[in-house]
């Protein structure tokens, strides 16, 4: 049986009924009404203005120091390394929101070390959850204080314990408030996050902290990284615009100064991984999706329906996600009657 439909009968010759038109909340635009705008970079192609902006490393590949670098630099306007555009680069002013290092015994010998101008650095080095309320704050500080670079760091000490960034609705919808942030004052803003860990040759993309969304939502995602052969190095690992570049090697080198307990990074030249010269044959999209569900499972089972539904959402088919759960991970009933996917017990 089809669903029934009401039929409304009219006098003959009346006039048609007149249905209430919906309410358009969606902001529209025709095509011929768009002024197109050059994208605006303050690093290309590692960072990008009037957007989100990912930095992902291990503890031990110097993130942080590597956002001092790039702070000392835009406060000085000296270039950074393979961007042309910077060395017409005036003096720019950098916000650090550091929710792990205190601003007197770590930060500012960072930054001092990397030469920057202190008049155009300005330090939060307290852990508070940015919500609505807190990012008006941030977006007046941001227009008073003409900061051209907002940096969030770590990610997760300014989420907050009611946002799971393990989950893409939740972490989207909070990032959303500081992507307002960049859209209405210009500023790029960057998110500073550990990578998990896993096995060396895992696909960066899949590797950091929390849902695969949070890279999703970012416009340049750039990976701090220490190399099979030792050395650091920073690689753009995702981007929408313009291609990823070289890799940029770096070293974090110890400072003869009595008190001065921290290092300075200095840029070396550029950095290509070598290929190794057995490939895998493991097709591509299916080493990708068991490097995604190691990563997506690396924290604990989760429901058979989320990973379902991320992955469908990532474009991966069920059947190459099933093929990746084969010798990697497990499913289980719990007594609710709900299923989960766990890593095998080799795998955990």
């Amino acid at each position: 049986m089809t669903e029934p439909v009401m039929t409304v009968r009219r006098r003959p010759g009346a006039e048609p009924l007149q249905r209430p038109q919906p309410r358009n909340k969606l902001q529209t635009v025709w095509l011929q009404d768009v002024q197109k705008r050059p994208i605006e970079w303050l690093w290309k192609p590692f960072l990008q203005c009037r957007a989100i902006n990912l930095l992902t490393g291990d503890p031990n590949a110097g993130k942080s120091t590597i956002v001092c670098e790039i702070a000392a630099a835009l406060s000085t306007g000296r270039p950074l390394p393979g961007d042309p555009v910077s060395l017409k680069r005036p003096p720019m002013n950098t916000w650090i929101m550091n929710g792990e290092d205190a601003a007197d015994d770590t930060i500012a010998w960072r930054l001092d070390n990397q030469g920057a101008d202190p008049k155009r650095v300005l330090i939060t080095d307290q852990q508070a959850t940015i919500d609505v309320s807190l990012a008006r704050e941030i977006d007046r500080t941001v227009r008073e204080a003409q900061i051209r670079l907002l940096v969030i760091d770590p990610l997760q000490a300014w989420m907050g314990s009611d946002v799971d960034m393990n989950r893409a609705n939740e972490t989207r919808e909070w990032a959303g408030i500081l992507r307002k942030v960049a859209l209405d004052t210009g500023c790029a803003v960057v998110f500073v996050r550990h990578r998990r860990k896993g096995q060396p040759g895992d696909n960066k993309l899949y590797s950091g902290l929390g849902s695969i969304d949070i890279s999703g939502f970012a416009r340049c995602e750039s990976s701090a990284i220490v190399g099979k052969d030792g050395r650091r190095y920073l690689a753009r690992t995702k981007g929408n615009v313009g291609p990823d570049g070289d890799g940029i090697s770096y070293n974090i080198e110890s400072v003869s100064e009595p008190g001065n307990d921290h290092g300075v990074l200095r840029w070396t030249g550029k950095y290509v991984e070598k290929v190794p010269t057995t490939l895998s044959r493991t097709p591509k999209a299916l080493q990708n999706a068991i490097e995604w569900l190691g990563g997506f499972l690396k924290d604990g089972p989760r429901l058979a329906i989320e990973v379902l539904s991320e992955s469908n959402r990532l474009g991966i088919s069920e059947r190459t996600l099933r093929r990746a759960k084969d010798g990697l991970a497990e499913s289980r009933q719990l007594d609710n009657g709900d299923w989960v996917w766990q890593l095998g017990p080799h795998n955990g």
